[in-house]
């Protein structure tokens, strides 16, 4: 009477069972290996994103003092000082935030985890070049870009 029951119930075998994993196994495989690509695409380019939008932020800043500058401005360890209608003095604070005089350009969760500077500033026949520098919280650089204006107060 008893195996007459166990007979009549239905149910998998264990082998049943392992097939059905080592299955699973294999179409998870396939989805992580196509799906890790595709993730890591987005990522990059996210993040490429945030840097020039940083950047383009930062550059506009800066650039539109600079246009405006009445007198030759001097750049001197990592601090820029530009003479418009006012003394503008661009600087990195402790931070790794670039300021303009003293208050932060943009506000800290806008750089999400990176700093920025003034990594360099060149004149040649009139023309400035300003380097602006993305780092990370180490102080790695990550980018450099230059930026280059004559400035109308000067011409």
């Amino acid at each position: 009477m008893m195996i007459r029951r166990l007979r009549n119930k239905k149910g998998m075998t264990l082998t049943e069972l392992i097939v059905a994993m080592l299955v699973m196994s294999i179409i998870m495989l396939a989805v992580t290996t196509v799906f890790l690509p595709i993730y890591n695409a987005y990522v990059n380019a996210n993040e490429l994103a945030e840097i020039n939008s940083l950047l383009n932020s930062l550059s506009s800043y800066v650039m539109s003092d600079l246009e405006n500058a009445r007198e030759v401005p001097d750049f001197d360890d990592n601090t820029l000082v530009i003479d418009t209608r006012i003394t503008v003095t661009y600087a990195t604070n402790g931070d790794n935030i670039l300021t303009r005089n003293a208050v932060p350009i943009l506000d800290a969760g806008f750089y999400k985890r990176k700093g920025a500077r003034i990594a360099g500033f060149t004149e040649l026949d009139g023309v400035f070049t300003i380097e602006l520098a993305l780092v990370d919280r180490n102080n790695v650089e990550i980018i450099r870009r230059s930026y280059s204006a004559k400035p109308i107060g000067l011409q």
